[in-house]
């Protein structure tokens, strides 16, 4: 049951991703390094998304029953959202209209919990935190195309799947690990290709699925994990900047993908680290 899991909930979604990366950036066009693909980013992240949440919890969870279940919606807003930046790549209004829609989707998709401390603070501080990442990613997709963003959001990725899975996540852990399967597509991808971008299309579900899904992985966990566990990763896309400095970038390309995936794995495998100590000092955890 574990293998038909992973395989209907990672593999086959990662699969279809990946098809939509390679029609998109058409690593096999060589010569010219094709960039015309802006707008596969996106598309193939929310596929994935939508197709493992599918696959777990059925056609039928389409029809939301839950507050969780309204996170699907707002993959496949935020897949929308960055095709006319990735359309469009000579006009730049369409790129800064994502951050004001980015707001509007979270606010009118991810439903108020019912708890006012959600209402009142959690919604916007997921908004602030979801735009401020995109702040953040979309100038650096743009200036580094190529493998180092594709590299760490897999450990990104990745990490949040541990999380959640470690803070007894069932639906979350599957989803990160497809996202995860796609980012590793998307590494190959860069290696044919090394115009390969996440800027534009991808970049508003990159930023803001992370916080959505540790938001409410925290908001649910019981396992008296604390806080840090879910604020850690999110500290990865400020350190990608660092791989910026003239100390890193003066290096081969390759030393700078490295130092990128050093910086991104800091706070992920700290907070990792956190939850299994919290595991292990608990006398009823299994």
């Amino acid at each position: 049951m574990e293998v038909q899991i992973l395989i209907q909930g990672v593999v086959l979604p990662a699969a279809l991703a990946a098809a939509v990366l390679l029609l998109g950036f058409r690593p096999w066009q060589r010569k010219e390094h094709y960039q015309g693909g802006l707008w596969s980013g996106g598309i193939a992240l929310a596929l994935a998304f939508i197709v493992s949440f599918i696959s777990q919890n059925g056609w039928e969870s389409l029809q939301p029953n839950s507050k969780r279940d309204w996170i699907v919606y707002l993959a496949l807003a935020l897949g929308v959202i960055g095709l006319p930046a990735a359309l469009l790549r000579k006009s730049t209004w369409p790129t800064w209209l994502a951050g004001p829609l980015l707001v509007l989707a979270i606010t009118l998709i991810i439903k108020p919990l019912d708890n006012p401390t959600y209402a009142l603070l959690g919604l916007p501080g997921l908004c602030g935190v979801s735009v401020f990442l995109w702040f953040l990613l979309e100038p650096l997709a743009r200036r580094r195309p190529g493998a180092s963003l594709p590299i760490s959001f897999l450990i990104i990725f990745t990490g949040i799947a541990i999380i959640a899975e470690l803070t007894g996540g069932i639906t979350f852990p599957i989803i990160c690990g497809a996202l995860s399967g796609v980012c590793g597509a998307a590494f190959v991808i860069s290696l044919l290709n090394p115009r390969f971008s996440f800027h534009a299309g991808a970049t508003p579900l990159l930023a803001t699925m992370p916080p959505t899904i540790l938001w409410l992985q925290g908001w649910y966990d019981y396992s008296g994990a604390p806080v840090a566990c879910f604020l850690l990763p999110l500290l990865a896309l400020p350190l990608l900047w660092l791989g910026e400095l003239p100390v890193i970038t003066r290096q081969r390309p390759w030393i700078g993908v490295v130092a990128r995936v050093f910086l991104v794995t800091i706070p992920v495998a700290i907070a990792i680290v956190l939850v299994m100590n919290t595991q292990s000092s608990d006398p009823y955890s299994p």
